[in-house]
């Protein structure tokens, strides 16, 4: 009992110590983009995203979400 106690207390440190928000993270919506876009190229949309039901063209060029593509 007293190591699983030990446990939740150096785990609840570990997540109060390493937790970042969003705002701070370099890139975020990028990587959001960057996958959204993978993820169309995946299911063969193209390198579009879908917004409200509709594909508009993505941002990026095709060459890093190609990358995620290939990873889903």
């Amino acid at each position: 009992m007293r190591a699983r106690l030990l446990l939740a207390a150096a785990l609840l440190l570990a997540g109060a110590l390493l937790w970042v928000p969003t705002a701070r993270v370099p890139l975020y919506y990028d990587m959001l983009a960057y996958s959204a876009q993978g993820l169309s190229l995946a299911t063969g949309h193209g390198n579009t995203v879908a917004v409200a039901g509709h594909d508009v063209p993505g941002i990026y060029p095709a060459g890093v979400p190609a990358l995620g593509a290939l990873a889903q």
